[in-house]
């Protein structure tokens, strides 16, 4: 038994040879032959993850949670009930919770519906660029990436975005699955508090106060 164990052990390593060089790990389907991580990375990517034309966006005035759920949303890869309803999942009614007469879709909920669309209008009456003209949640970061302001401007307005998309999502969620129906009139007040609430402790140079914020959040006084 252990003459045929080295004999295996001997086979394995007969084309071996011991050098002076360090160890090192040997990548042979990157770019180098030397190990790394970001070749391990890209070709999981590459081969895992499904091709998007839509980049990635991530907004450091926000939190992680609300830039995945955008990222998801850009893909059209949140649960709405007819995203389920495609995946052949049987579900009670395909129809929007907060308007039932239309089929709760991503551009739908997060865009066209009636509680969103008034949202976005006081969203925009309050920071005071004119109401995009989009059709679909995608042209609004179409429209974002060519909004015409400083870049610290341009981060805000990404970051409320972000904001009234959460709030509309957590909506949606607590009107389903919530004990308690939420008031539709709270919810430009929540995309207030929380824009300046992330806002204030993620740029540690911005000194405005909540009272300026409520009057137009793109008037930043910073350090």
């Amino acid at each position: 038994m252990v003459v045929s164990l080295l004999d295996e052990l001997s086979s394995l390593l007969g084309n071996s040879f011991l050098t002076d060089q360090d160890d090192s790990w040997i990548w042979s389907l990157g770019n180098s032959i030397v190990f790394n991580v970001k070749d391990t990375r890209n070709l999981i990517d590459d081969s895992m993850l499904p091709d998007s034309s839509t980049p990635t966006r991530w907004c450091r005035f926000i939190p992680k949670k609300v830039n995945i759920l955008i990222w998801r949303i850009l893909r059209n890869r949140v649960p709405t009930r007819w995203n389920f309803s495609r995946k052949g999942v049987d579900i009670n009614s395909l129809f929007c919770p907060n308007f039932s007469i239309i089929p709760e879709t991503t551009n739908h909920l997060f865009w066209v519906c009636p509680l969103a669309t008034a949202l976005w209008m006081n969203i925009f009456k309050w920071v005071d660029p004119m109401y995009p003209t989009c059709n679909i949640i995608q042209d609004l970061y179409g429209w974002l990436d060519h909004y015409t302001s400083s870049s610290l401007h341009k981060l805000i307005m990404e970051a409320i975005v972000g904001v009234t998309i959460w709030t509309l999502w957590n909506f949606r969620n607590e009107s389903i699955f919530g004990a308690q129906a939420l008031l539709h009139s709270t919810l430009f007040d929540q995309v207030v508090y929380y824009s300046f609430l992330w806002f204030s402790n993620r740029h540690r140079k911005a000194t405005k106060s909540m009272n300026n914020w409520i009057q137009n959040p793109l008037i930043v006084s910073i350090l």
